[in-house]
């Protein structure tokens, strides 16, 4: 039994109670994925996400007690040959929610604990599955010079100016100044932050201001903000917290898009394979001008503003706010999501490619996490109906 059992119960509770912080969350899936793979209480843990029902009572139980079930379980619970497991009446009742809480579901289902065999039919083998992304970044220099941050040490990396760049973690990448006068004089040096398919990053500017890129997305920056604007460059997805500062607008420009702000926190999607750009609002208040010459359009919290391919800008309102920065708790969300728009995610985080064949008309709505294996990933999905998944080397193959 672990030593931080108890901070896992604290964390599992808030989670599928959906009363846990941003940060809750994604310190229970840090920590979940910090147990070995053969961990018996990981893998009954995540067997539970695959069982689905509906429980009334759910929100009243003792989540803490359920989970020492769990671990008391691990070592005692039948676990069959051939991938069948057979699964404790008491987990049965939990299994109602846990799911619930992760995946939100429309369609509700229960697969019999006999029925439990590879949903794969047999098409993905352990050695063909794929791993999911992870922190992985390359950083340009202003001078050309490149540093891939996934096997960089931590600590500092390089210095540029007054400004000192540093590798936090695994998985963030920081520009601190050095003393108050650490503007750039002259003509502003440039740097340039990339994640390939299946990475992954976060970056702290020299400001303060704080991105995370999603897959396939790029980000260019001045090592210092030195004029009357901060003004950045970016590609892909990413998510911002703009260190406020009312002498310096923060301004994100994506081709001829332009978002200008003060202080506050928002996303934008500007996948060249999506039909739209889509900028969303999470707190604060930005201004957005969608193409030069263009009327400026406000956005107000949950709000969303979309521009599609022609152009033509419209906003959402009542946006569900977690399921548009779920990437960066590491997971897909879908809402009422076709087969193309969810393949389009699977595909740039696992880094393959795509073939759809045959007409599949449903759609999807839930949330997986995105540090699973691709075959677990499409277990849930054909749990909602026909669907079937193929790997041949680096393609998907999806049919009815």
């Amino acid at each position: 039994m672990p030593s931080d059992q108890s901070r896992l119960q604290y964390l599992f509770q808030r989670y599928i109670q959906d009363t846990g912080t941003p940060e809750e969350i994604r310190e229970f899936w840090d920590r979940f994925a910090d147990l070995d793979e053969n961990d018996a209480v990981k893998q009954d843990l995540w067997r539970l996400w695959h069982k689905v029902g509906h429980d009334q009572e759910s929100a009243q139980r003792d989540w803490p007690q359920v989970l020492d079930q769990i671990y008391a379980q691990a070592d005692a619970a039948d676990r069959p040959s051939r991938g069948i497991w057979v699964m404790p009446a008491w987990m049965k009742a939990a299994a109602s929610v846990l799911l619930l809480g992760l995946l939100s579901i429309s369609i509700y289902w229960w697969i019999s604990p006999h029925q439990h065999a590879n949903l794969t039919d047999g098409a993905i083998s352990s050695s063909q599955d794929i791993k999911p992304g992870g922190n992985k970044a390359m950083l340009t220099l202003a001078n050309g010079q490149t540093i891939i941050l996934d096997s960089a040490r931590t600590g500092r990396l390089t210095q540029q100016g007054n400004v000192t760049v540093l590798k936090i973690n695994s998985g963030t990448l920081a520009y601190n100044k050095n003393g108050t006068n650490a503007s750039a004089q002259g003509s502003p040096e440039y740097n340039m932050l990339r994640t390939p398919r299946g990475g992954q990053y976060q970056l702290v500017l020299p400001d303060g201001t704080k991105v995370w890129l999603n897959d396939s997305s790029s980000l260019r920056f001045p090592t210092a903000f030195s004029g009357k604007e901060r003004i950045v460059q970016m590609t892909g997805e990413a998510y911002f917290e703009v260190a406020p500062d009312e002498t310096k607008p923060f301004i994100v420009e994506k081709g001829s898009l332009a978002i200008n702000v003060l202080g506050t926190h928002f996303n934008v999607n500007a996948y060249a394979d999506e039909s739209a750009i889509k900028v969303t609002l999470l707190e604060g208040l930005v201004k957005v001008q969608p193409a030069s010459g263009s009327p400026s359009r406000m956005i107000h919290p949950g709000e969303q503003l979309q521009i599609d391919k022609t152009g033509t800008v419209k906003v959402v309102r009542d946006i569900n706010e977690k399921s548009v920065v779920a990437w960066k708790d590491n997971l897909f969300w879908f809402e009422d999501d076709d087969i193309h728009t969810v393949m389009r995610q699977i595909a740039r985080w696992y880094d393959v490619s795509v073939t759809i064949q045959g007409e599949i008309s449903q759609h999807f709505t839930g949330s997986i996490p995105r540090n699973i294996m691709v075959s677990g990933v499409f277990e849930v999905l054909q749990r909602t109906g026909s669907i079937h998944f193929k790997i041949q080397d680096k393609n998907i193959i999806v049919s009815p």
